[in-house]
């Protein structure tokens, strides 16, 4: 079987590398290079234990926020109205049944997520999985018990996590304004542009073809192929295709499989920057405020810092501004971290469901698409590419 992967995130890589490994002929077909997108500009979290749906019940409130000011945590500043049918049918997920529901749903996934690093790791991939707690702060205690009951759903779906009240005045990077704190134990980190890219070696050396500055812009799915066309004109042709490019998806799935393989998902754009960090201030894992719905995690000598789900064209340029609103909205709860001079500034779009789960599935007779991870790319990735690997082999 000749199976050819589109997008070179951390999704595709971990699918082709277990194909690969499988006995498949595998090509990967990535527009621009290796985890050029999310996968590269997200927090790097490995935290299943914070694997939870965007809906969550009573976020229409948030909604509310979004369409009304543009540097809210959700913002949708310029609202299509194909953006306004998904935030329709995002917004009818968030009661506490459903929510829960994608939690149980997600679980298969959630469960297995450390072990598939781990067994990645075992096959060749050597770039480091830092395992660490991550820390939880707020200023009031209802935020901090709000989050405290969502490690529990999590943890009652069979997760292995747990949770426990901190002391913030015992973590040097929180000031005054963090007054309360939880501990999540057993999760982890990555650096995410040097694991892709040392998973994309593993999976050289596996036997598959990565082929960048590739963009497929249309194709034909027959009764014994599917071929690809590039922006070049040149074909592609394979037994199976999996699409597996984010955001994007649905632009490779409509013109090769038509418009009932498209998954109905979105764009929610994140921002990240790094910040250096002062001696004795540095995190020792992943910290989150839910709040401001701002995350940071130890990246080389700082922190890379990211924030914002902004539902615009993955395309878009970058909103003027917008990093440094993540940074004066920060600034007032940490201390030892200069928000001042920065670097590494980034935007790109993350896929999102509407209902909070993953987009697993096969799409036609020799057509396959894994995308619709939202937050939880990097920490579900290597899990898919199993299962996709799994499912394209057994042709279910």
């Amino acid at each position: 079987m000749h199976v050819i992967v589109v997008g070179a995130g951390i999704v595709g890589l971990a699918s082709a590398f277990h194909l690969a490994r499988a006995g498949a002929g595998v090509t990967v077909l990535e527009r621009e290079r290796v985890a050029a997108g999310a996968s590269w500009g997200n927090a790097g979290w490995v935290c299943p234990g914070l694997v939870a749906p965007l809906a969550e019940p009573g976020g229409w409130r948030h909604g509310i926020q979004a369409l009304t000011d543009p540097d809210a945590p959700l913002s949708v500043p310029r609202p299509t109205p194909q953006i306004l049918r998904f935030l329709t049918r995002f917004a009818a997920q968030m009661t506490t049944k459903r929510f829960s529901a994608a939690i149980e749903a997600n679980a298969p996934l959630t469960r297995e997520a450390l072990a598939a690093f781990d067994r990645l790791a075992e096959s060749g991939v050597t770039a480091p999985v830092h395992r660490a707690d991550y820390h939880v702060g707020a200023e009031s205690a209802s935020t901090i018990a709000a989050f405290e009951h969502e490690v529990e759903l999590l943890a009652a779906s069979g997760v292995e996590v747990a949770v426990r009240r901190t002391d913030p005045a015992g973590l040097p990077y929180f000031t005054d304004r963090v007054a309360h704190a939880l501990t999540v134990t057993g999760q982890a980190y990555i650096d995410p542009g040097a694991y892709c890219r040392d998973l994309a070696r593993a999976a050289r050396a596996a036997g598959v073809e990565i082929r960048e500055g590739v963009e497929v812009v249309a194709g034909h799915a027959g009764s014994s192929a599917v071929s690809l066309i590039d922006s070049a004109g040149a074909a592609h042709t394979a037994d199976t295709v999996l699409v597996a490019a984010g955001a994007w998806s649905d632009e490779v799935l409509g013109p090769v499989f038509g418009t009932r393989a498209r998954t109905r998902q979105t764009s929610g754009r994140g921002y990240s920057f790094t910040a250096a960090v002062a001696p004795g201030r540095m995190p020792e894992g992943p910290v989150y405020l839910p709040t401001q719905r701002i995350v940071l995690t130890p990246y080389r000598a700082g922190v890379r810092i990211a924030g914002t789900m902004e539902f615009l064209p993955p395309d878009a340029p970058p909103r003027p501004g917008r990093i440094d609103s993540i940074a004066a909205t920060l600034e007032p709860f940490v201390t030892g971290i200069d928000l001042a001079d920065t670097s590494d500034h980034w935007v790109g779009p993350r896929p999102v469901s509407d209902d909070g789960r993953p987009v697993l599935r096969r799409v036609a007779r020799r057509g396959y698409v894994a995308t619709g991870h939202g937050m939880w790319g990097i920490v579900l990735g290597p899990v898919t590419g199993e299962r996709m690997a799994e499912h394209i082999l057994a042709g279910g």
